[in-house]
């Protein structure tokens, strides 16, 4: 493994971690037991490639669910260790500092540099992780943003919950009784406390899914904050009429008005409206597609083909990117006052499939022509060396043949001779003389047209066109890099 480190602006520390590494890594894995077979290691490394590529792209939700594939297929601690790395780089603190804290307790075969770098990672975003003490008067469920992060079992018991720094919406949940939710504000490293009283009551309560397009959009039932979009569950609300609002700057509010039985189960979508003229402060979304006239989506309303940057309120979208032939690629972007999105679309199997098919005809022509052109160029080449050969030989026995006319000689035209016979054989040398200089012609060309023809095949089988579109015709060399506000992946490199 090649690793290279370099002193720029604020100390920022710059790690390779070549895929050789990634391929020790796997062995290491193998040898300790691991049950892994060559497709399984196949499939690891394309993976592991993917994730590097939509991390350097920005999607780190895409990067950190196919470090978390590789890791499944291949656990390894160079892996894990990535997986800290995009923790960190989502605002995760909490999952961060778990996961490099793991791969710390037993660095294996990673390098100084990775352990270093680890550490000061896992240090930073620990600074970052706050204690919530929950107390609930009954037994409950106690939900962060709408996710269940922990259960108190007894009345009165205290559950102590990790979370990042930061506002959160707190909530607790329990059976026969009125859910509450309270919004609580902690620094990191500090320690707070929040108590819910929960009422009894008699009804089932309702839940309510609600659905949106538009990340980002505060969500609230009765006028009260109960979430923010995505949410990843449902909303335990009372029965009864209900009115749900999605509110968020640069949008027109979206408001729905719900009728709910006791224990009903009802879903939501609701799409928010640009509304230009609320005064949101805007930024601008430039996208670089792999591919040309791909088509987009932002935020479920569909822009058609992406021509132009565009205009939109600062904060995350989503964004849905499809072209004939391809995946279709959907993740959020954070919108800011300019924001660059590299996307890069991967063929889809019947795309590869096509792909690999006109490469094999192009490898197959390139074969043929530079076989067919060396047989040429040799067959070319070889009769014009022998008649240049004879070529001389020939004019030799021209010459020889003219001596034979001086006076006095065999053929002297004023002799006793048979005149008539040495005119023949005069110009049977000559006859062969020009045959094979038309040989030694004829010969050249074609080992001309040979050698252009093998050099032809060369540079098809050399510079195949189609060839990058087809698998992995490349590699990356993937970059750690650390601050002590932020920590990102990026992958270069060449096969």
């Amino acid at each position: 493994m090649r690793q290279r480190r370099r002193l720029v602006t604020r100390s920022v520390f710059l790690l390779g971690l070549q895929l050789l590494a990634f391929a020790a890594s796997c062995l290491a894995s193998s040898q300790a037991g691991a049950e892994e077979t060559p497709d399984v290691r196949t499939e690891a490394r394309e993976r592991f490639n993917r994730g590097l590529a939509l991390f350097d792209e920005g999607d780190n939700a895409g990067a950190l669910a196919e470090f978390k594939k590789t890791y499944l297929l291949v656990p390894n601690r160079l892996v894990l260790y990535n997986i800290g790395i995009v923790y960190a780089a989502m605002n995760r603190p909490v999952e961060a500092t778990d996961t490099l804290e793991k791969v710390l307790s037993d660095p294996g075969p990673l390098s100084a540099n990775n352990i270093e770098i680890a550490k000061r990672t896992r240090d930073e975003q620990s600074k970052r992780v706050a204690q919530l003490v929950v107390a609930t008067n009954v037994p409950a469920i106690i939900e962060i943003n709408g996710v269940e992060a922990g259960r108190s079992t007894s009345p009165g018991l205290l559950t102590t919950v990790r979370v990042s720094s930061g506002t959160h919406l707190v909530g607790a949940l329990a059976a026969g009784h009125m859910p509450l939710r309270k919004e609580v504000t902690l620094a990191g490293g500090s320690r707070e406390s929040v108590s819910f009283e929960l009422e009894p009551s008699e009804v089932t309560l309702a839940h309510v899914f609600v659905r949106s397009p538009v990340p980002g959009a505060e969500v609230f039932v009765d006028d009260q904050r109960v979430g923010v979009t995505p949410l990843l569950s449902s909303l335990t609300v009372k029965p009864g009429k209900r009115v749900v609002e999605l509110r968020r700057p640069g949008y027109a509010t979206a408001r729905r008005e719900i009728t709910l039985g006791d224990g009903a189960s009802a879903e939501l979508a609701m799409p928010l409206l640009l509304d230009r003229e609320a005064g949101a402060e805007q930024g601008t979304l430039s996208l670089d597609i792999s591919e040309p006239d791909a088509s987009i989506r932002v935020d479920g309303v569909d822009l058609g083909v992406y021509r132009a940057p565009i205009k939109l309120p600062l904060g995350p979208h989503t964004l849905l990117v499809e072209r004939g032939g391809f995946e279709v690629t959907n993740r959020v972007v954070e919108v800011k006052s300019l924001t660059v999105v590299k996307v890069s679309l991967a063929p889809t199997a019947q795309t590869r499939s096509a792909r690999a098919e006109r490469v094999r005809a192009v490898r197959t022509l390139g074969w043929s022509t530079l076989v067919a052109g060396g047989v040429v160029a040799l067959a070319g080449g070889t009769l014009a060396v022998v008649a240049h050969a004879r070529h001389g030989d020939a004019q030799d026995t021209l010459k020889a043949t003219q001596l034979t006319f001086l006076p006095g000689a065999v053929c002297d035209p004023k002799g006793a001779g048979n005149h008539t016979l040495c005119i023949s054989e005069f110009n049977k040398q000559s006859q062969e003389v020009d045959t094979q200089a038309t040989r030694r012609t004829v010969g050249l060309a074609a080992a001309g047209v040979g050698v252009a023809g093998a050099v032809a095949g060369a540079i098809l089988l050399w510079r195949n066109p189609l060839a990058r579109d087809t698998g992995p015709s490349f590699s990356w060399a993937p970059r750690i890099e650390v601050t002590p506000s932020f920590a990102g992946l990026r992958a270069e490199g060449r096969f």
